[in-house]
C-alpha cells in the first residue's frame, strides 16, 4: 500500500472515530428532549418568548425580551425562521406559528443542537491536528456530556446551547495556544478570537462574562488585553444593536442582578445573607461532584507545582508545559469567578448558570493530565494512553449514569406533568380555570409572552391570536401575585365574581392562602371553602375554590 493510501485510510478512521460523540450528542439529546415532552410541559420559559421575539426581529420590529440579553438567540432564529417563511406575509406566519408553536420551537432547537454538534466535531479534528493524540481528542469531545444541565441547556430553546458553542470555541483556541509553536507570534489574532467569542457568549447570557477574564491570562502584554477588552466589547454592542431601544430596561435589569441579590437581583443587597452565599458555594459543588473533583484536582496540582520542582525541560516542551500551567491557571480562575458571581443569585433550581464552568471541567481535565505527565513524571511513570483511556471511561461512565438519571427524571416529570395537564384540560370544558404561569400548561406559555413587554410593541397581535387558541381567560402572575387577561374585553372581577367555583392551577412556591388573600384585596371576592383536588410529584397543584 502506497503512503498517501495509509495516510487517507489513518485520515478517514481518524474521522470516523471523531464523529461518534458528535451524533451520539444529537441522539441523546433527542431522546431527552423526548423524554420531556412538549415545551409547555415544563421549560417553555423561555423559550416561547424566544419564539415570539425571533418573529418579532424577522419582521424587523420591536423585540420585547433583552433580559439575558440573548439578542444572539433572537437574532438566529430570525434567520432560521426567515428561510421557512420565504415569501409569506405576517399573518400567514403567525397563523402558521401558533397553530403548532411546538414544532417551530423543535425546528429551532434542532437547528441549536446540530450546530453545537458541528461544533464538537469540528473541535476533534481540530485538537488531533494540533496534538497526533485521538485520546485528548476525544476526552475534551466529552465536554458536553459531564452534566444534567448541560443536556438542559441544549435541549431548551435558549441562549444556553449559544453558551456550549461559545465554550467548545475556546477550547479549540485554548489548544492552538498550547500546542501550536508559533502561536507567541499571534497574539493580536489570539485576542480577535477571543473578543468574537467572548463578546458572542457575553451578549447570548451575562452569565459568561466572568469566563471573560480567561483570555487576560492568556495574552500576553497590557496592548493585546485591552485589543481583547475592547473587541469585546464591540461585539457585544453589535450583536447586542437589534434591543438598543430596550438598552435603558435592560441596564436597569442587569443593574440589579449585579446590585442586588437573590434570583434576578429581586433582594436588596442590605439583605446580602452572608452564611446562605457560603452554602450556594458549596451547593453548587455539591450539585455537580464530578465538577467538584475535576476543580479540588486542577487546584491542587497547581499547588503542588509551587512546592514540588517539577521536572525540567529543555526547549518546545518546556514552552508546552509552561503554557499548559497557564492554561489551568486561567481556567480554574474564570471557573471559580463565575461561582463567586452566580452564587450571590442563586437557586437550586438555576445549576445551569454555571454551563460554562461546568463544561470548561473536561478541557480543564485534558490539560491537567497532560502537564502532569510531563512535570511529575520522576514521581509516577505511566503511559500518556492509559491515563487519557482511563480518565475517557471515567468521564463516559459518569455521563452514562447522568443521562440515564436524566432521562428517566425527565420521563416522570413528563409523566406528572400530563396527569395535572390533562385533568386541567378536563376542567376548562366547564368551569373557570386559574393557571398559574409557570405550570405545566400550553396556555401559559402564550401567556407567558404577553407578560412584562416581552412580547415587544406588537402584544396587540399577538394577544387576539394568543387569546383565540388559549382555553383559559384569565392568568395569574405568581411573581407579582396578581391577575391578568389576555384580551382587553375581559372584566377580570366581574368574570370571577359570577362563578360560585373557580379553578385553579398552582406551583409550588404558590399557595392557596396567597390566591385567597389575592382575591380579597384585589377583587372584593370573599372565598368560603376550597379543596385541593391533585397534587403531583413536581409540586403543582390544582384546587376547587368555592366562592360566596
Amino acid at each position: 500500500m502506497r503512503p498517501v493510501d495509509i495516510y487517507a485510510e489513518k485520515k478517514s478512521v481518524r474521522t470516523i472515530i471523531l464523529i461518534i460523540l458528535p451524533v451520539l450528542l444529537f441522539i441523546l439529546s433527542f431522546f431527552l428532549k423526548e423524554a420531556g415532552g412538549p415545551y409547555y410541559l415544563n421549560y417553555y420559559d423561555p423559550g416561547y418568548v424566544y419564539l415570539v421575539n425571533s418573529l418579532n426581529l424577522m419582521q424587523m420590529e420591536d423585540i420585547g425580551h433583552t433580559d439575558h440579553p440573548g439578542t444572539s438567540l433572537q437574532i438566529f432564529g430570525a434567520v432560521i425562521l426567515k428561510i421557512i417563511f420565504w415569501g409569506r406575509n405576517d399573518v400567514q406566519i403567525l397563523d402558521t406559528v401558533f397553530s403548532n408553536p411546538e414544532l417551530y420551537l423543535n425546528i429551532l432547537n434542532k437547528c441549536l443542537v446540530t450546530l453545537n454538534c458541528i461544533a464538537l466535531f469540528c473541535l476533534g479534528i481540530f485538537v488531533y491536528s494540533k496534538t497526533s493524540n485521538i485520546f485528548f481528542s476525544l476526552l475534551i469531545q466529552l465536554s458536553p456530556f459531564i452534566s444534567f444541565e448541560i443536556f438542559y441547556g441544549l435541549v431548551i430553546v435558549s441562549p444556553e446551547n449559544f453558551l456550549i458553542l461559545s465554550v467548545l470555541s475556546l477550547s479549540a483556541v485554548l489548544v492552538y495556544y498550547v500546542y501550536d509553536k508559533n502561536s507567541d507570534k499571534h497574539m493580536f489574532a489570539l485576542s480577535m478570537i477571543f473578543a468574537v467569542i467572548c463578546g458572542f457568549g457575553s451578549v447570548s447570557k451575562l452569565n459568561f462574562i466572568p469566563i471573560c477574564l480567561l483570555p487576560l491570562f492568556i495574552l500576553k502584554g497590557l496592548k493585546y488585553k485591552l485589543i481583547f477588552t475592547g473587541g469585546t466589547v464591540l461585539v457585544f454592542i453589535i450583536l447586542f444593536s437589534p434591543a438598543l431601544a430596550k438598552l435603558s430596561g435592560f441596564s436597569v435589569w442587569a443593574g440589579n442582578l449585579i446590585l442586588n441579590s437573590g434570583i434576578h437581583g429581586k433582594t436588596n443587597l442590605a439583605m446580602f445573607d452572608l452564611s446562605l452565599y457560603f452554602k450556594n458555594i458549596i451547593l453548587i459543588f455539591s450539585k455537580d461532584i464530578f465538577f467538584a473533583v475535576i476543580y479540588l484536582l486542577i487546584f491542587a496540582v497547581l499547588i503542588l507545582s509551587l512546592i514540588v520542582n517539577p521536572q525540567k525541560k529543555s526547549g518546545q516542551k518546556e514552552i508546552t508545559c509552561g503554557k499548559e500551567r497557564k492554561v489551568l491557571f486561567a481556567i480554574l480562575i474564570a471557573i471559580t469567578f463565575q461561582i463567586l458571581v452566580v452564587a450571590k443569585n442563586y437557586l437550586p433550581y438555576a445549576q445551569y448558570y454555571i454551563i460554562p464552568s461546568l463544561m470548561f471541567s473536561i478541557p480543564g481535565l485534558a490539560f491537567l493530565i497532560s502537564y502532569s505527565l510531563k512535570s511529575f513524571k520522576t514521581y509516577f511513570s505511566f503511559r500518556p494512553s492509559v491515563i487519557f483511556i482511563a480518565a475517557i471511561i471515567i468521564v463516559s461512565v459518569f455521563s452514562a449514569y447522568e443521562i440515564s438519571n436524566s432521562i428517566n427524571e425527565s420521563l416522570q416529570f413528563r409523566n406528572e406533568s400530563y396527569k395535572i395537564n390533562n385533568l386541567i384540560k378536563e376542567y376548562s370544558k366547564s368551569e373557570l380555570v386559574i393557571p398559574s404561569v409557570g405550570t405545566a400548561n400550553e396556555d401559559c406559555a402564550l401567556a407567558l409572552c404577553t407578560m412584562y413587554g416581552y412580547s415587544g410593541k406588537r402584544i396587540s397581535v399577538y394577544r387576539p391570536v394568543f387569546s383565540k387558541k388559549s382555553s383559559s381567560d384569565i392568568f395569574h402572575n405568581f411573581w407579582e401575585n396578581k391577575l391578568f387577561s389576555l384580551s382587553d374585553r375581559i372584566d377580570i372581577q366581574k368574570e370571577i365574581s359570577s362563578k360560585k367555583k373557580i379553578i385553579v392551577q398552582l406551583m409550588q412556591v404558590t399557595t392557596i392562602e396567597m390566591i385567597v388573600k389575592m382575591l380579597k384585596e384585589d377583587y372584593n371576592i370573599n372565598v368560603k371553602d376550597w379543596k385541593q383536588i391533585l397534587k403531583n410529584s413536581n409540586g403543582e397543584s390544582i384546587y376547587e375554590i368555592y366562592t360566596e
